[in-house]
């Protein structure tokens, strides 16, 4: 298939928005399909760098667009919003792209990054199918979930509600989804973000991938258990409550040790509490590291924690799984799309505070160690989950799921 796909955030080597941009233009090329791919000139110097440092792999078609340099100018020092250089980017970038297909001929246009359902794209006006996502953003802490926030958190995510409101009745959000052919979101909370007359052509489908499967860890046995943790230490990912949970754990009886990996504003907050707890000396701190020291850390480990309140995705989950990881996490945002019955616990919140929440994850954690077959069971599962990530099967998986939702091929670009 010939597809245009636009990636403002496109770059090698990175992770978040820039890697998924990437590896969906990789992978896809790979896969053997013809891929040209509309991202900012700021990226260009790193993009070709790649390529003439790395001979023969998978080349996808760059076409490279941005605004005005006086522009550019004012979003690197801060005087001009990313969300509005972004949202002037999307509609000035419709010629670049309209130039682009009239030359490649796509029969797809498919719009990847940023992977947000608060900011339009008007690629639907070249007048071909039309992609859009997978879309996240309308992911929701519940309030009685926010117990644990500090003032600055509760203001965060009270405004990034108000935005969501703001954009689900935004008229360009509507004419994005109107226009088209297919709407894909990261998770179920971001599918009720979109209105109801265009949920029929709504589909969940998750943009992470994995390369290969990791080194397994450890076999399971009835004794000490080794918890782990990854990710960025701040309000939503909830390590605060991720601590709860380990200090109930402990208080039931459970012996093993907790592995925090990562950094960020929460840890000093993070650090008092696992003191307050009294499990300050059960849980070890690691600044954050490379992929290859984190591949060794995940394979010395027996259960990963991910507490997470509204993430709209988890890579971080799935690379847990890929080695063995039986994940652990709340009913919410993108991890409980990734986790299953069969390779993890997905621990549920329905009615429950912060605080209540966070000791049944805690009884859980309990369950896991005294159930060491049930655990091994969980990590050969969290395995073959894993596998069903692997980038050429998501591509596989992507592919038909747009082939059977679209009509593709449909002729001129006006």
């Amino acid at each position: 298939m010939r597809i245009l796909l636009s990636a403002y955030a496109c770059e090698p080597n990175e992770g978040s928005e820039p890697g998924i941009g990437w590896q969906w233009a990789i992978e896809l090329q790979r896969a053997g399909h013809e891929v040209v791919v509309l991202t900012r000139a700021n990226n260009r110097a790193r993009i070709e760098d790649y390529f003439a440092s790395t001979p023969g792999a998978a080349q996808p078609a760059f076409v490279y667009f941005d605004l005005a340099p006086w522009l550019v100018t004012l979003k690197s020092k801060g005087l001009l919003p990313l969300q509005l250089y972004y949202l002037f980017w999307q509609i000035f970038c419709v010629k670049v792209a309209r130039q682009a297909a009239h030359h490649h001929r796509p029969e797809l246009v498919w719009h990847i990054t940023f992977g947000v359902i608060r900011v339009p794209s008007f690629l639907w006006r070249l007048g071909l199918p039309f992609v859009f996502g997978p879309a996240g953003g309308g992911e929701r802490a519940p309030l009685r979930m926010r117990q644990d926030y500090t003032l600055a958190g509760h203001l965060r995510d009270g405004l990034r509600d108000v935005l969501n409101l703001i954009s689900s009745l935004d008229p360009l959000m509507w004419l994005t989804f109107a226009r088209s052919d297919l709407i894909l979101t990261k998770t179920r909370q971001s599918a009720r973000f979109v209105p109801w007359r265009w949920r029929n052509k709504t589909k969940v489908f998750l943009e992470l991938g994995v390369r290969a499967l990791g080194e397994e860890g450890p076999a399971g046995s009835g004794g000490s258990i080794r918890f782990l943790y990854a990710g960025g230490f701040i309000y939503l990912k909830a390590i605060t409550l991720a601590i709860r949970a380990f200090a109930a754990f402990v208080r039931l009886g459970g012996v093993g040790r907790f592995t925090l990996v990562g950094r960020g504003p929460e840890r000093s907050r993070a650090e008092a509490l696992a003191k307050q707890l009294g499990v300050d000396a059960l849980i070890d701190w690691v600044s954050w590291v490379d992929q290859r020291e984190l591949a060794r850390i995940y394979a010395t480990h027996d259960v990963f924690v991910f507490p997470s309140l509204h993430d709209s995705s988890g890579n971080v989950v799935i690379e847990a799984l890929s080695h063995g990881l039986p994940v652990v996490c709340f009913d919410l945002g993108g991890p409980a799309e990734i986790v299953t019955s069969d390779c993890g616990v997905i621990q549920s919140t329905a009615g429950l505070s912060a605080h209540a929440a966070a000791a049944t994850l805690g009884r859980t954690l309990k369950a896991l160690q005294d159930d060491a077959s049930g655990r091994e069971r969980l990590s050969s599962g969290a395995r073959q989950r894993a596998e069903e990530f692997l980038w050429p099967r998501r591509v596989e998986a992507a592919i038909d799921l747009i082939s059977g939702a679209l009509s593709v091929g449909r002729a001129g670009v006006p």
